[in-house]
């Protein structure tokens, strides 16, 4: 398999905490980072297909999650919590004694889709509150620490929010003549990655008229019908789901025996 990186997802990384906290880590990409499929951890950058509830087949992948830049001493969180929306896939306690997780921890995402991942932490500072007396009559009171929560909030965008993380940079619609035909090359290449094109889920070719013809995305060009002598536009409309993530339109030109008769004829000037 070719070594190429899957998007990078990650657009934005915020959270809040206290004492423990270490701004400094928020600004890290790598805290979010695609590395490894759902069944290898060694096959960089591979992905693999899972059936999603039993209905239609989506891009699953799993994220390293690097908790432990989040905070200055990770020694000091109890507990951590990692969730995808309302799914928390991570529930562990003293995770940096886990030689396992004492660094990363993993959560399987659907790579087509919008999510939120959440991370949250736990230190529990226990204690008690002290009275502690002094010969002189005075009486001082040690107060307990409160437990300590953090939580930080990622956006892993998915095709239909910023489809630029999916589609190569130099795609474009491609018009070619073959055996007669006019075929229009609308789904080559469309990807950075093969195994995206499963975020590709339905398209629709349009033209001037508003007449649609839904279009074969096992297949990566159509045979299109060419005006005489009009030069025309056509469009295509890319979906994931119920969501267009692109539009392309391209000028389909006469046929070119429309222009040589036009070239070859004379004209005739009306005074």
């Amino acid at each position: 398999n070719e070594d190429v990186p899957l998007p990078e997802l990650l657009s934005s990384l915020t959270g809040h905490g206290g004492d423990l906290n270490d701004d400094k880590a928020l600004k890290s990409v790598d805290t979010l980072n695609y590395e490894a499929s759902v069944d290898t951890l060694d096959d960089k950058g591979s992905v693999d297909t899972r059936k999603d509830h039993g209905s239609v087949d989506s891009l699953m992948d799993k994220v390293s999650v690097y908790w432990t830049r989040l905070v200055q001493r990770p020694k000091c969180v109890d507990r951590l919590e990692v969730s995808l929306g309302s799914e928390v896939q991570v529930l562990l306690v003293d995770p940096a004694d886990d030689s396992l997780y004492d660094q990363k921890v993993m959560v399987r995402t659907k790579v087509c889709e919008t999510e939120t991942l959440t991370v949250k932490m736990l230190n529990r500072r226990g204690g008690f509150d002290t009275f502690i007396s002094h010969p002189s009559g005075s009486l001082t009171v040690v107060r307990a620490k409160p437990d300590e929560n953090y939580e930080y909030n990622a956006t892993l965008e998915g095709i239909a929010t910023n489809s630029s993380l999916f589609i190569n940079s130099d795609f474009n619609l491609l018009i070619d003549q073959k055996d007669n035909k006019t075929v229009l090359s609308w789904n080559k290449h469309l990807f950075i990655k093969d195994q995206l094109n499963q975020c590709l889920t339905s398209a629709r070719l349009i033209d001037e008229k508003g007449n649609v013809t839904r279009l074969d995305i096992s297949k990566e060009s159509v045979a299109i019908e060419r005006d005489t002598c009009i030069m025309k536009t056509v469009k295509v409309k890319y979906k994931y789901k119920r969501k267009t993530f692109m539009k392309r339109s391209i000028l389909i030109p006469p046929d070119q025996g429309c222009l040589k008769e036009v070239v070859g004829r004379s004209p005739n000037v009306n005074r």
